[in-house]
């Protein structure tokens, strides 16, 4: 059984979240721990008895929303995902190493970064746009990572872009 909890997490923890893309995401590892099976989309009985999955008090009432969030110790903890941006049957997989504070809610959101070049070349604008994940903290966007497409494979690395300061 999976413990429903809503935000914010558990005094001394870390709550994240995922969102985007169009069948949603989910969280495949907490540091060692593997967290959603990804055949079943089904939390493991090792996330279930560490305590780090928890169901999404919002999940029945959004189609595409994500079905859990994890909680987790603060410190530096690495977190693997699995995004579906296109469709529910194709994953988009992303790693993420960070040093997450201890009573705070955290975010990764998928999304197309937009190409707004209108003096772009036909080539470029028939490329499609960069994929990109951002990790917010309150709403407040941390860290960015975008992957733009190679022409020449088809794909890209995740490379984390500089957040213009407000």
């Amino acid at each position: 059984m999976v413990e429903a909890l809503e935000s914010p997490p558990p005094k001394g923890l870390v709550g994240l979240h995922c969102s985007g893309g169009i069948g949603g995401c989910e969280f495949a590892k907490l540091n060692n721990i593997v967290v959603i099976h990804e055949v079943t989309r089904q939390p493991t009985e090792e996330a279930i008895h560490a305590s780090v999955v928890r169901f999404e008090d919002n999940s029945l009432s959004s189609p595409q929303g994500a079905r859990y969030f994890i909680t987790m110790r603060p410190g530096h903890n690495e977190v693997k995902v699995r995004f579906y941006p296109v469709t529910p049957d194709r994953a988009e997989n992303f790693a993420l190493i960070h040093d997450f504070r201890a009573d705070r809610t955290y975010r990764l959101n998928m999304f197309r970064q937009r190409n707004t070049d209108a003096s772009a070349s036909l080539l470029s604008a028939a490329t499609p746009d960069p994929l990109c994940v951002d990790l917010l903290e309150n709403d407040k966007v941390l860290r960015r990572f975008c992957r733009p497409f190679d022409p020449a494979t088809g794909l890209g690395e995740f490379l984390e872009q500089r957040i213009a300061a407000k």
